[in-house]
């Protein structure tokens, strides 16, 4: 049986687009004292970093939950640590599970202090957020004990490490045998794109390339949702008694 490979080592990468620019073969340019092999170890590393800010990949697409003011995680005035390899949250995606509602914010510095300075604490249904100092604050502040928060985030580890069992994914590459996770053909067309760039060659054809394999990467990245024209989408296929169900006779 074929063993697919779906995504590929940081040496595997550079050999391709070393062999593409007219370098040679090379299945070691991490260990290679050729300058323009080392020149393209430290591109990967810009490249994935940036790849990162430019699309939501869903493998890079993680769950954070915790306990207010209870756990590990436990903060009397409603200031939490955010995931060690955390990038940026998904937008609406926070929710105060226990409760079955979503967290307001994220706050602006101005909203945070209005609602600290009225006191309004008691007068609003809604826990809210917002990210200062690389944490997360939560309004009413403390709030609620026991309380599941949970949201989606963006994280950093866009390479799987081989040699670190501690932090096995991490936002830079270490060892050539590191896996990359990010679609071949984008990192490839986007290093070559790079070096193009650095050498001061014409990028013409390297950055069409580049954005064709990027504009295919988003589009296979994920399952596209069906379009309505309708109105809200959390409503259906969800049960609504306003927009799905009919006045009787649902219950047979």
């Amino acid at each position: 049986m074929a063993d697919f490979e779906r995504f590929q080592s940081a040496n595997q990468l550079i050999d391709r687009v070393s062999v593409e620019v007219g370098l040679g073969a090379n299945e070691s340019a991490y260990t290679s004292n050729d300058a323009a092999l080392q020149q393209l170890t430290y591109m990967l590393n810009t490249a994935g970093q940036e790849l990162l800010r430019m699309n939501q990949w869903q493998q890079l697409q993680k769950i954070h939950t915790f306990l207010t003011d209870s756990g590990p995680d436990a903060s009397p005035t409603g200031v939490y640590d955010l995931p060690t390899d955390f990038d940026h949250m998904i937008d609406q995606t926070q929710w105060d599970q226990t409760n079955r509602l979503p967290i307001y914010g994220s706050l602006s510095p101005q909203d945070w202090e209005y609602l600290e300075g009225r006191q309004l604490a008691n007068s609003t249904i809604y826990a809210s957020f917002r990210k200062r100092e690389g944490k997360m604050y939560m309004f009413p502040s403390p709030p609620p004990d026991g309380l599941t928060i949970q949201f989606e985030y963006m994280s950093r580890g866009w390479v799987e490490s081989t040699v670190d069992t501690e932090t096995p994914y991490q936002d830079h590459v270490q060892v050539g045998s590191d896996i990359v996770q990010y679609d071949p053909p984008l990192v490839i067309s986007f290093l070559k794109l790079k070096f193009f760039e650095a050498r001061g060659f014409d990028t013409t054809k390297a950055e069409g390339a580049f954005n064709r394999a990027f504009a295919a990467a988003c589009s296979s990245d994920t399952a596209a949702p069906v379009l309505n024209v309708s109105g809200n989408l959390r409503r259906y296929p969800y049960l609504n008694s306003w927009s799905n169900l009919p006045d009787t006779n649902y219950g047979s």
